[in-house]
C-alpha cells in the first residue's frame, strides 16, 4: 500500500514552527553551558553554534514573513512560495540560500546584519569560526576560548530575541 504525495506531505512534511526554533536555540545554549561547566569544550563550542543557527533562521522566518515556520524541504519552500503573494521567491531563488550552516548567509537574510555588527561586531567575529564539521575536531578550545565563544552567543541571541 501506497501513501498518495497528498496524505505524504500531512504526515511527514511539518515546517519548524519559529516558537521551535526560538526553543531550540535557547535550549542549544544552555546544553553547551552545561557541557562546558563539565570541561567538555569541545562539543560544547560545537553545539552553541546550533544556537546561533536556529536564532537566526527564527529572524528568517520573521523577516521574510514565513508564517508556518521554517521549510525544511524542497517541497515546503516551493509550496511556501506558490500560495504566497510575496518577494520572497525573488530574493531567495533556492532553498539552500536559507537551508544551511552558513552564518554569513544567515545573518544577511536575517535582517539582523546592520544590528549585530554595529552593536556585537566583537561577539559575531568570535562565533565566525563555527561550522558543523567541528563535530571531527579534537582540542578546539580550552576554558577561556569555550567561556568566550559561550558568552558571545548569549550576547548574540539576547539582542536577536529582544
Amino acid at each position: 500500500m501506497f501513501l498518495s504525495l497528498n496524505l505524504f506531505v500531512e504526515i511527514f512534511m511539518e515546517m519548524i514552527s519559529k516558537q521551535n526554533l526560538e526553543k531550540i536555540a535557547k535550549d542549544k545554549l544552555e546544553c553547551s553551558k552545561l557541557l562546558f561547566e563539565s570541561k567538555k569544550y569541545d562539543t560544547s563550542l560545537y553545539l552553541v553554534g546550533y544556537s546561533i543557527e536556529m536564532a537566526l533562521k527564527y529572524k528568517v522566518c520573521k523577516i521574510l514573513r514565513l508564517n508556518n515556520g521554517f521549510p525544511e524541504t524542497k517541497f515546503e519552500f516551493d509550496d511556501y512560495i506558490s500560495k504566497n503573494d510575496n518577494d520572497l521567491g525573488n530574493e531567495i531563488v533556492n532553498l539552500k540560500d536559507i537551508r544551511n550552516h552558513n552564518l554569513q548567509k544567515l545573518l544577511y537574510y536575517s535582517g539582523q546584519e546592520f544590528s549585530i555588527k554595529s552593536l556585537l561586531l566583537d561577539e559575531w567575529t568570535n562565533i565566525l569560526y563555527w561550522n558543523p564539521e567541528l563535530r571531527y575536531k579534537l582540542n578546539i578550545g580550552d576554558k577561556n576560548f569555550s567561556e568566550t565563544i559561550i558568552k558571545s552567543v548569549e550576547s548574540i541571541l539576547t539582542l536577536i530575541f529582544k
